[in-house]
């Protein structure tokens, strides 16, 4: 059963860490349930998605992944924890840095621009928290 995506909104923070402020927010039902808010603290922007994958609750894509990219253009991680897939990157050259975790039935994610750094992205999809929402939108 789909989500309501207006939920999903809902529970997009209105700050993130680092002094980020929520300057935009939607939500779409196409396909699945997904929630997107945009941030920003001067130059520096975030977006951070909500999104329905499956029936919450279902098992994470993953029971043990792991998979490592470094080169003079950044870096790329990915890793399996607990049935959840954890991935970081840094484009070193162009400037995106993003971390995601695909859950239990939905992915949370960030991708950041203007100077974000790996660690800002992480904390924006940790102020959010994947295990709060998978417990929240459960039933």
């Amino acid at each position: 059963r789909p989500l309501d995506p207006a939920r999903l909104q809902n529970l997009l923070p209105q700050t993130l860490p680092g002094g980020f402020a929520l300057t935009a927010a939607s939500s779409t039902a196409d396909g699945g349930a997904q929630a997107e808010g945009e941030y920003a603290n001067g130059a520096q922007r975030i977006v951070l998605r909500i999104a329905q994958t499956g029936r919450v609750g279902e098992i994470a894509p993953a029971a043990s992944y792991a998979r490592s990219y470094e080169g003079q253009d950044g870096y790329a991680r990915t890793n399996a924890v607990d049935g959840r897939l954890y991935g970081e990157s840094m484009n070193s050259a162009s400037g995106p840095a993003s971390f995601v975790i695909v859950g239990y039935g939905l992915m949370l994610s960030a991708e950041g621009s203007g100077g974000v750094l790996p660690d800002q992205a992480r904390a924006a999809v940790e102020t959010v928290g994947i295990q709060r929402l998978e417990r929240e939108l459960r039933n």
